[in-house]
């Protein structure tokens, strides 16, 4: 009898041990990271290894300007052997020399632990220029809408989280608007309210459109720097250096050199302005938050 007390008073003591430990484990909350990975880039912009149906991995860009949720370059379709299952018209903005695409659809594509089945993707030749590291496709802004999309070019990492940003403050954290599926927020300069467009697709830092550009207080003449292509359209760039503060929330650039061509008519935030920063979407609430570089 006394032995079988003994035993009896241990296992109750060994419950009462793991219990509090058990309701600790189920009061943890999951984790809120879903994939952490080493930014990549083509030029200035991000870019990840993925895997497309299980094989890879694959170089995709991250274009927060990209409408859709990806794109596959042809060589990529070719090898895999992906099915075309609709077409797709595409262009620049400029309204101009839009073009046909096959769409095809990648069944399974793997961003670090997040997974996202029967995607579609509109195809065609995204290194026909030979001048930036070869990629396989592109991953657009709407792909990451039910998670935060972290860009951290601070530390050179792309991070994928579950959860929501506080409200909007005006300083770090932005309310935005997406009229054609890309994030845009408010800014000012020189007293004018200004929109712009946040785009990791787009290798500048700071585009304005050629008349603002040139109708605001500046130095010197514009000098061309370059050319420009897009789907459907060349183009040569110009600069200009701008004078007075660009505000985006705390942010504050003061006397900004910005790009500009014939084609575009909005303010673009490209990715060689955002080196700076840590950027983080939240799709959900229409914010997102900018963080410089410390001090």
């Amino acid at each position: 009898m006394r032995s079988r007390m003994i035993l009896g008073l241990l296992a109750a003591l060994a419950a009462a041990l793991a219990t509090p430990a058990a309701a600790t484990a189920a009061r943890r909350p999951a984790s809120r990271v879903v994939a952490d990975l080493p930014m990549l880039f083509r030029g200035t912009s991000p870019a990840v290894n993925v895997m497309v149906n299980g094989s890879g991995p694959y170089l995709f860009l991250i274009d927060t300007g990209a409408q859709g949720q990806a794109r596959a370059d042809s060589a990529l379709v070719g090898k895999l052997g992906l099915p075309v299952v609709g077409h797709d018209l595409a262009g620049d903005g400029s309204g101009h020399n839009e073009r046909q695409l096959d769409r095809v659809r990648l069944d399974r594509l793997a961003v670090g632990g997040a997974l996202f089945r029967r995607v579609p993707a509109p195809s065609r030749d995204y290194n026909r220029s030979g001048k930036a590291a070869p990629i396989a496709g592109v991953l657009g802004y709407n792909l990451f809408r039910d998670y935060l999309l972290i860009l951290d070019f601070v530390h050179k990492r792309v991070r994928l989280e579950r959860g929501t940003l506080p409200p909007p403050d005006g300083k770090t954290i932005l309310a935005y608007e997406a009229p054609y599926d890309t994030p845009v927020i408010e800014m000012t300069m020189g007293g004018y309210r200004l929109v712009g467009d946040v785009d990791s697709g787009d290798v500048n830092g700071i585009t304005f459109p050629q008349t603002l550009a040139q109708s605001l207080p500046h130095e010197g003449e514009p000098r061309v720097v370059g050319a420009g292509n897009t789907v459907g359209n060349q183009f040569a760039v110009s600069e200009v250096k701008l004078r007075g503060t660009l505000r985006i929330g705390e942010q504050q650039i003061v006397d900004p050199t910005v790009r500009f061509n014939p084609v575009f008519d909005n303010i673009n935030l490209g990715a060689a302005f955002l080196a700076d920063y840590v950027v983080t979407f939240d799709q959900k609430n229409r914010r997102v938050r900018i963080v410089g570089r410390p001090e």
